[in-house]
């Protein structure tokens, strides 16, 4: 029986290299495998405006028309769940299984103490401009965002870095609710960037769906067992 295509959404920054060994498996196990080149991820792909998340579904959508893509196993990786989760509810027709991993359904780190780090930065600012240590205020405010669950904040710029915050703004919850086709959340038990804690209260809210977590793994649990992950996708 012919088999569905899948789509893999990118996590923030990310590209398709990044997803090579996952693609190679599934490749092998006569998938069809799709990573469209999100707008703003490589130097060769830039943006010249302000992206919102329903800009980015908006892509998707066009890329899997260029494709003539009309059903197909949706992935999405972290930043690129968020587009996947949207995508569900906008277009459930298109979607014959829904697979989310390290997707932050919920904000790892409540608002408040995001602002406090936030404020903490800009001290930090002041004191490292004032006794001239740019290099050290460079590494310091990379430990500031990690701890406050913004680790990819520092990683962009300009129109990236605006839509970066507008995007992760958006409320997810209420998408979650409206999902009604077969989701699998594929965890990494180690995952520090979006907890497992965040994976089960998704679970909670996402009808049809099932958890899994993998032991001795990471956020990027896709090409570090794109085995396993693999296996998980084919039991849906």
């Amino acid at each position: 029986m012919k088999k569905n295509p899948i789509v893999i959404l990118c996590g923030w920054r990310l590209t398709s290299d990044k997803y090579e060994p996952l693609r190679k498996v599934l490749k092998d196990r006569n998938y069809q495998v799709y990573i469209p080149p999100m707008p703003g991820f490589a130097e060769n792909n830039p943006i010249n405006r302000v992206m919102t998340l329903d800009d980015y579904v908006k892509y998707v959508e066009n890329f899997l028309i260029s494709k003539k893509i009309t059903r197909l196993l949706l992935v999405g990786h972290s930043f690129g769940g968020r587009i996947a989760i949207k995508l569900a509810v906008k277009r459930p027709q298109l979607i014959d299984k829904l697979i989310l991993t390290g997707t932050p359904g919920y904000n790892p780190v409540r608002g408040i103490k995001i602002q406090f780090f936030l404020l903490i930065s800009k001290i930090g600012n002041f004191f490292f401009s004032v006794f001239h240590l740019s290099k050290l205020a460079s590494s310091a405010k990379k430990v500031l965002y990690r701890l406050a669950g913004s680790s990819d904040y520092p990683q962009t710029s300009g129109y990236l870095r605006e839509s970066f915050k507008i995007i992760t703004r958006e409320p997810l919850e209420n998408l979650m609710k409206q999902i009604r086709v077969p989701t699998l959340l594929v965890w990494g038990r180690e995952d520090r960037i979006v907890p497992v804690k965040i994976a089960q209260r998704m679970s909670k809210v996402i009808k049809l769906s099932r958890l899994v977590i993998i032991p001795n793994s990471r956020h990027g649990v896709l090409w570090t067992e794109p085995e396993k992950f693999s296996d998980e996708v084919e039991k849906l």
